[in-house]
């Protein structure tokens, strides 16, 4: 585990939480979950378990479960966040954890979420965080993923915390040097409302891939099984 991922287990996944309460139980009104709904639900792929990574309070994964009529299971470094949302949404199953160690089997979900959460994973592991989606998602499944989408790479402070930092990076890039997939749709926006903004290090996106080929089948490839 990194230091980064600690110290987002220790305390600033809840000062996270606590300064983005309010706007995240405002969530309802979302521009990734409506693109998600928009281009997933009525599809001939039936999404019937869906997990998002960096759930918080689960108000996003709720409105995705009950949308999808599907069973939901998130996972956040906020104790805080996992305590209240499983208050509120108890048919959920919450997790504290990180993206890079999911607890959960192989081959258990339809759809893999991330709500805005990977710009705080290190360098050293977004493969691991990628992977661990691609492990726990079942053949022919999806991966979708809200985060900054500046176009180039980005590194920069952390503002809330000394000697941390936040990564901008091309997802799709490094999903296909992990898996076989295929981006099936994209809506750009910003951190500031559901439009595009010309700032680079404002650019937000929420992008769908269809994993063609499941983790295990590449590996099998590699390993000359």
């Amino acid at each position: 585990m990194s230091d980064q991922g600690q110290i987002f287990l220790d305390s600033e996944g809840d000062s996270w939480y606590e300064r983005n309460k309010s706007t995240i139980e405002s969530a309802k009104a979302s521009a990734d979950i409506t693109f998600i709904l928009q281009i997933l639900n009525g599809s001939s792929f039936e999404i019937k378990d869906l997990l998002e990574v960096g759930c918080s309070s689960a108000v996003k994964l709720n409105w995705l479960a009950s949308s999808f009529s599907a069973s939901g299971s998130g996972i956040d470094p906020s104790s805080l966040a996992i305590q209240q949302g499983k208050e509120k949404y108890p048919d959920l199953d919450l997790n504290v954890g990180l993206a890079s160690r999911l607890p959960f089997e192989a081959d258990k979900f339809d759809l893999v979420f991330f709500g805005f959460c990977l710009y705080l994973v290190p360098p050293e592991e977004i493969e691991l965080a990628l992977k661990e989606a691609l492990r726990v998602l079942r053949p022919k499944g999806f991966i979708a993923l809200t985060d900054f989408d500046p176009g180039i790479e980005m590194t920069v402070p952390y503002k809330h915390v000394r000697g941390l930092s936040s990564y901008k990076r091309d997802y799709m890039q490094i999903l296909n040097k992990l898996s076989n997939v295929t981006l099936i749709a994209k809506h750009s926006f910003s951190n500031s409302g559901n439009f595009f903004v010309e700032d680079k290090n404002s650019r937000v996106s929420t992008q769908i891939f269809f994993v063609d080929e499941p983790l295990s089948s590449l590996c099998n490839i590699t390993n000359g099984s």
